[in-house]
């Protein structure tokens, strides 16, 4: 097969001049060889969304957020990707419930046995008004070696 012949077989249902004349064809042709490639993986990006939306809905009814159920699942070693927990979510809710279950046990397994962070007290704004961040209490002042200036920078006219 020519050239012409792969072309205009490709602009087979085009509308207009594009079906039949090679000049326009050869413009088309490419044109929608180009949207082809890129909708290909914009077809992955979208599944995906599709996947982590159904799974989303699926951890909510359970009471808990997709981040967590996800973070949950990769501390409990649940290889389950989210295509197939998308599946599970809307076909197997039992099995759904289990994993998020898992995920709930290994999040408050974690929580037991990590560091114990306490939260340091709000801190009270003395003074509104204050200029800086220091002055109202919210950094601590810097307290290294003393700081070099800046050098000053002048404009030079020539």
């Amino acid at each position: 097969m020519t050239r012409e012949g792969k072309i205009m077989a490709l602009a087979k249902g085009m509308r207009g001049r594009a079906k039949n004349c090679y000049r326009l064809a050869i413009r088309r042709v490419e044109k929608g060889l180009l949207y082809a490639y890129r909708s290909r993986k914009i077809k992955k990006r979208l599944a995906r969304t599709e996947w982590v939306g159904q799974v989303s809905a699926g951890s909510r009814e359970h009471g808990m957020v997709y981040s967590k159920l996800i973070q949950g699942c990769k501390l409990a070693r649940i290889g389950v990707d989210r295509k197939m927990m998308a599946v599970l979510a809307q076909h197997e809710p039992y099995s759904f419930r289990a994993i998020v279950e898992e995920a709930k046990a290994a999040l408050k397994s974690a929580v037991l046995r990590g560091p114990q962070f306490e939260m340091p007290p709000p801190t009270i704004v003395p003074d509104a008004s204050a200029s800086s961040q220091v002055e109202r209490g919210q950094v601590p002042p810097y307290e290294g070696p003393p700081l070099t200036d800046y050098p000053r920078r002048y404009k030079q006219y020539s």
